[in-house]
């Protein structure tokens, strides 16, 4: 083959196929004397570069600036998005996901498992990877500092967790309450980006579960949950809940 710049050659047949184990690319090893050719696997690739657990580790400083975000070099609007997970030492390993980016902010999400405290902050890594090694599957958004649902005058269960995948949020809530309102509402994570209403399945005034409607209206910070699919109000006594809804909205 005719001698080509490397990026002639990218160009003409481009790498599209996800990096396997097995793979192997061409280096120039430099080691300060005599350059050195090298054949490299996928694996060694990405354990070079400290990805082969689906992390990225992150070298510069991160500060605490809130409960929910993180101070760190100008620049993060290169490097981050909305959705990816991020991990990092404060005592213990936290986890978050990225829910907002600017300049030199992160502003993070670790449901009410995980919050941001005013500390040291280091072992930071963050990741695109779909199950990076050790992120939860899903993180909890509970009682009254998460859902706190609303329209009841006391609440036996009130479990709810969500996972983030892009500017997908997926959500599953189930809550058993004593109604004393026609409404019933929950705080979501995450604000919404759009409007959007799912089917789930809802108890009312001590009777057999039944289809209901939870709507998310776009900015607003809120789910509401009614009784049947034509939105209908609430009994205001008795037992009222949710049975494993599941449901998304777009952020």
């Amino acid at each position: 083959m005719a001698n080509q710049k490397l990026t002639a050659i990218r160009v003409a047949k481009p790498y599209v196929a996800p990096i396997a184990d097995a793979d192997l690319f061409y280096t120039v090893q430099d080691t300060g004397t005599t350059p050195e050719d090298r054949a490299i696997t996928g694996l060694e690739l990405r354990q070079g570069l400290g990805m082969a657990d689906g992390w990225v580790s992150v070298s510069s400083t991160w500060t605490y600036l809130s409960a929910t975000s993180v101070t760190v070099p100008a620049g993060a609007l290169l490097i981050y998005s909305i959705g990816d997970k991020i991990k990092f030492t404060q005592t213990t390993v936290k986890y978050f996901y990225v829910v907002g980016v600017a300049d030199t902010v992160l502003t993070l999400t670790g449901g009410t498992d995980y919050a941001v405290v005013n500390a040291a902050i280091s072992a930071v890594g963050y990741s695109k990877a779909g199950a990076p090694v050790g992120f939860p599957s899903f993180l909890n958004w509970n009682s009254t500092t998460g859902h706190n649902v609303q329209g009841a005058s006391s609440v036996a269960n009130d479990s709810f967790n969500f996972q983030i995948n892009g500017r997908a949020v997926f959500c599953r809530a189930y809550v058993n309450c004593t109604s004393n309102a026609s409404t019933m509402t929950g705080t979501l994570p995450v604000t919404p980006a759009a409007t959007s209403i799912h089917v789930v399945r809802i108890r009312d005034n001590t009777t057999t579960y039944q289809a209901g409607l939870a709507t998310i209206t776009s900015s607003s910070g809120t789910v509401a949950y009614s009784v049947d699919t034509g939105a209908g109000t609430w009994t205001t006594s008795n037992t009222k809940g949710l049975q494993y809804a599941a449901f998304w909205y777009s952020i």
